[in-house]
């Protein structure tokens, strides 16, 4: 081929020489290699994807904690399995009752709550576990000793393999008072409507009655049975003479408003 025999020699005395059994050790290891890097590469990936994932998790689980801690609704949590104590309440259900945390989760409902039938709560809890929210109104005893009267909302939930009854609560003071005053001013308005003999009734646009007071049924002389439902069951208590005029009368009003 035309080599300096000496320079082809001294060239090939510098090429690596290698086995058979060599070079597949060698290649054996390069390929551990690149799958070990392969490998970690992938871990690397997984790991970071699982951090970003439990970070964006984290996130929410603080979101949402925040957003029941925070809100002004008392928000409460109660362990079936322990006697129906308390487990979790957020601020505005500890500055409710007015007492601390620690001590309101070591209570249980009759140490709050005089008024509620524990014979029934079996009932309420069942429903519960068939998906219906149950509400009722109770009572509530605070720190202070003063009952306020509430309205509960109560749920069925599933925790890390725990049932569980969550809801929150209102105090209803105000609109108790509201519904005191109302009955109030209605037997005022009873009351006032006796001694002046005066009585009322509500009617639609068909004349059928919808409702009318006890001073009304006094004075016609019959029952809410007899005096109520039809336009026609109502002339039945004018006087025969009357009637037609009585009539003319409504079907004007009801005519021209």
């Amino acid at each position: 081929f035309g080599f300096d025999e000496e320079d082809y020699m001294a060239a090939l005395s510098r090429v690596p020489f290698l086995t058979r059994t060599q070079v597949g050790d060698i290649m054996d290891y390069y390929r551990i290699l690149v799958r070990m890097m392969a490998e970690t590469g992938l871990r690397n990936l997984r790991l970071t994807r699982g951090v970003e994932e439990q970070k964006k998790a984290e996130e929410e689980a603080s979101f949402f904690r925040n957003l029941v801690e925070y809100t002004r609704d008392p928000v409460y949590v109660l362990d079936p399995d322990d006697g129906w104590r308390l487990v979790y309440l957020n601020q505005a259900a500890c500055a409710h009752y007015g007492m601390d945390r620690e001590q309101l989760l070591t209570m249980r409902i009759p140490d709050w709550d005089p008024k509620f039938d524990m014979t029934t709560i079996d009932k309420g809890w069942q429903q519960q576990k068939q998906g219906k929210s149950v509400r009722f109104e109770t009572v509530h005893r605070l720190a202070s000793g003063k009952l306020v009267p509430v309205e509960v909302s109560a749920n069925y939930l599933v925790h890390e393999g725990k049932e569980l009854c969550v809801g929150y609560f209102h105090d209803i003071s105000e609109r108790k008072a509201m519904e005191a005053r109302l009955k109030e001013s209605e037997r005022n308005l009873i009351e006032a409507q006796r001694i002046a003999c005066i009585g009322n009734w509500l009617t639609d646009t068909s004349g059928n009655v919808i409702s009318a007071s006890t001073e009304c049924y006094r004075i016609f002389g019959v029952t809410p049975e007899e005096f109520a439902e039809t336009f026609e069951a109502r002339m039945a208590c004018v006087h025969l003479d009357d009637r037609a005029r009585v009539r003319s009368v409504m079907e004007d009003l009801m005519k021209n408003r």
